[in-house]
């Protein structure tokens, strides 16, 4: 149906439903119309006024019959009249078809969930009954005897069934298969959650150990308290799903599309998130990523303030351009080959961090503490290192081209080889002491040179 035709059904709809009020208002309009110009050119022939004749035989006006005035007035008692039946008369109507509605509502809405709670119980049937025959969820069974018709069986009756259910229900399946160990890792050759549409699941606090979600889209689902530690969700999409305080800890989330996804406070320690993906929509606030592996994640713009750990987490080669770390903590972080270019590094403990050949170009690392760090061959052009703790760090053949130093501590720092626009960006520190500079001397016998040449 083209515009042209929308346009006409809804007129016709419009004139079907309103025809009373539109005629009544149209006459009404009419009369009044007409009683006005009968009464401003005095026309004899609607009878506003009598004439008689003079003697001269001019006409004379003798009486008005009817003003303007008392033509409204005559006309308003009918036309309130009329409009009050009709709006009688349709509200009783429209009351008759709302509680005919809501009846209709409650009879469909039990007869739906007779039908969904019949399904449930046939669907536990049907599978406790393939399980006992197939041994489907046996872990003994070596992988040449798995039945692989029974496989195909079981998922697409559950891959049927998820989709006709609530949530509740669903909450049930899924906890039932858990049960039977059919939707558990280390169930082998068995993958009938595969593909599965769980999009806006409501699954807070499900406890589902060592689950096997890979492949599932859980676009929009709501996972928040619920333990999934072990879980695989190998390229499971949680794009905008909401995990707060979800417990994912030793879970593999490798691949997994986690965009614009809430992850308050959930516990990701020791998971597998390489190659995961994330934006600048997605909150990794206050979330625990100890000894994670990100390697190759995308977190470019992404949320990571409110002291998110990353303790021995290995972000490799992650893309984190412009991703915010404002009070994270990331010692003894990998950062090897990292994109942190326009990163918000400020306030961050990143003691004894690794970031060998990482690009930090306009990152602010003010006020972070950043002792004992490698920076070797990392780039930091422009970038802002104000007040930072570079104690004892590694900066070896490091780019500090236009990078700021005001007041920053390089006690003890290698600076061996790094690059710098001039001296004056390397006494900007606070402390040099002991400090070995870009030529090999050592901070004391540089200086001394540099006043010798002075003087």
């Amino acid at each position: 149906m083209d515009e042209t035709q929308e346009q006409e059904h809804y007129i016709i709809n419009w004139l079907r439903n309103y025809w009373l009020p539109v005629l009544v208002t149209s006459i009404v309009t009419i009369i009044i119309i007409v009683a006005a110009l009968g009464y401003i050119y005095s026309w004899k022939s609607i009878g506003m006024i009598i004439y008689e004749y003079a003697p001269n035989g001019n006409p004379s006006k003798i009486k008005e019959i009817k003003t303007f005035w008392d033509w409204l007035d005559l006309l308003v008692l009918p036309v309130l009249f009329a409009l009050g039946g009709y709006w009688f008369t349709s509200t009783q109507k429209k009351n008759e078809q709302g509680i005919a509605q809501k009846k209709w509502e409650k009879a469909n809405d039990i007869a739906l969930e007779e039908r969904r709670q019949n399904k449930l119980e046939r669907y536990f049937d049907k599978m406790t009954e393939l399980i006992l025959k197939s041994q489907l969820s046996n872990k003994s069974k070596s992988d040449n005897v798995i039945d692989n018709n029974a496989s195909s069986i079981a998922k697409a009756r559950t891959l049927d069934v998820l989709r006709q259910l609530d949530d509740e229900r669903m909450r049930q399946v899924l906890e039932f298969l858990h049960d039977v160990q059919l939707i558990n890792k280390e169930t082998r050759n068995i993958h009938i959650l595969k593909h599965a549409n769980l999009r806006d699941a409501k699954l807070q606090e499900i406890e589902l150990e060592n689950v096997n979600f890979g492949n599932v889209d859980l676009t929009n689902a709501e996972l928040g308290g619920a333990r999934l530690s072990g879980g695989n969700l190998n390229n499971a999409k949680l794009i905008r799903a909401k995990l707060i305080a979800t417990d994912l800890r030793d879970a593999n989330l490798s691949q997994a599309k986690l965009n614009g996804a809430n992850c308050f406070g959930a516990k990701m320690d020791n998971a597998d998130l390489t190659k995961a993906s994330f934006d600048k929509y997605s909150k990794l606030n206050a979330v625990s990523l100890v000894d994670a592996k990100l390697n190759g994640v995308d977190m470019r713009e992404t949320d990571l303030t409110g002291e998110t750990d990353l303790t021995r987490a290995e972000l490799k080669e992650a893309r984190l351009e412009r991703a915010n770390f404002i009070g994270a903590i990331m010692n003894d972080t990998h950062f090897e080959g990292a994109y942190l270019n326009h990163a918000i590094l400020t306030n961050t403990h990143l003691s004894g961090a690794f970031f060998n050949d990482a690009i930090l170009n306009d990152a602010t690392l003010i006020k972070s503490a950043m002792d004992d760090a490698i920076l070797t061959r990392a780039k930091l052009r422009y970038a802002d290192l104000s007040d930072a703790d570079l104690r004892y760090a590694d900066l070896r053949e490091t780019d500090l081209n236009g990078a700021v130093f005001s007041q920053a501590d390089l006690g003890y720092a290698n600076l061996k080889d790094a690059k710098t626009h001039s001296d004056d960006q390397l006494l900007a520190a606070k402390n040099l002491k002991g400090a070995i500079m870009p030529d090999g001397q050592l901070y004391e016998d540089w200086i001394k040179g540099k006043s010798a040449l002075t003087s």
